[in-house]
């Protein structure tokens, strides 16, 4: 038999008898103060960071938790665009490189893995109705109209533009083996470890852009460790994909020094915002970090 859902909302004092019940320590005294967060930020916002709780809470450290994942979710969206844009730029040099077919290059069948031929004329007549959806979009609206004949064919450098990370991550894991060995290459990492951590990149970017809650948010995927490891960082939550994009942004083969401005500030950053929030035990351990982590 389906449930149906009657469950009436709750009023601001139920929300504060909702915390309370769920590990929230909150004076009688902080009622008031408890009520006007929920007026703003809503209860169930909060049971995104109450439910994963093991230990209980004052509502003080739990306010902090909550504006930390806000700053957090910003520091990573910061780091998201710059190797994004690379992704999109490495990819586009590898497959303009490695195939004869110029600027539709996507519509090449050797540039893909075997197993994905069978699906690809769908995927770019799929592609070709977005393009069409998006054609009063700058660019697009361009092309469109310089290119009447060929729209809405896009030269591949205006076509991964279209796509979004999850889309990009997912093109590239179609690629023939030859061609993701050669786009990880520009980054010193091993293909398969690359591609693991742009998938995740790409959850946790969605989550970011979205405003969900990080703290004990698991990964959809274990996370591929590079051969020294991540000392005691948990495979399966955030703080990994935080060292991870560090790590990616420092180590592209001729894109590094590019990338040394931003690093600088970005860490500083990152640190800032833990030493900030040290005191609050369960911080750390909510995004896998162990209790002594400093971002290499």
């Amino acid at each position: 038999m389906v449930e149906k859902y009657l469950k009436p909302p709750l009023s601001l004092e139920e929300g504060v008898e909702w915390l309370r019940k769920h590990n929230v320590l909150i004076e009688d005294r902080e009622k008031l103060q408890v009520e006007r967060f929920l007026k703003a930020e809503t209860t169930f916002r909060l049971m995104g960071y109450v439910k994963t709780m093991k230990e209980k809470i004052s509502f003080n450290d739990l306010k902090k938790i909550y504006f930390f994942d806000r700053q957090l979710r910003n520091v990573f969206l910061e780091a998201f665009e710059i190797a994004e844009v690379q992704l999109r730029n490495t990819v586009v040099s590898v497959l303009l490189t490695e195939s004869k077919a110029g600027a539709f290059v996507y519509e090449d069948l050797a540039i893909f893995d075997p197993r994905f031929k069978s699906e690809h004329a769908c995927w770019v007549a799929e592609f070709k109705d977005k393009v069409e959806r998006r054609s009063q979009e700058g660019f697009v609206s361009y092309y469109k109209e310089r290119y009447k004949d060929d729209f809405p064919r896009l030269p591949i450098w205006a076509m991964v533009e279209l796509m979004t990370f999850g889309e990009l991550v997912e093109f590239c894991f179609n690629l023939s083996r030859l061609n993701k060995a050669k786009i990880a290459h520009n980054y010193c990492i091993d293909g398969a470890v690359l591609f693991n951590w742009f998938s995740n990149f790409a959850d946790v970017r969605n989550a970011c852009a979205h405003h969900r809650v990080l703290y004990n948010r698991p990964l959809n995927r274990q996370h591929k460790s590079l051969p020294e490891g991540w000392g005691g960082i948990s495979d399966d939550r955030v703080g990994v994909v935080l060292a991870s994009l560090a790590k990616f942004l420092s180590i592209g083969c001729g894109i590094k020094d590019r990338n040394n401005d931003f690093l600088t500030h970005w860490k500083k950053r990152i640190k800032k915002l833990l030493d900030k929030n040290r005191t609050i035990s369960s911080l750390l351990d909510g995004y896998g970090l162990p209790s002594v982590f400093l971002l290499g």
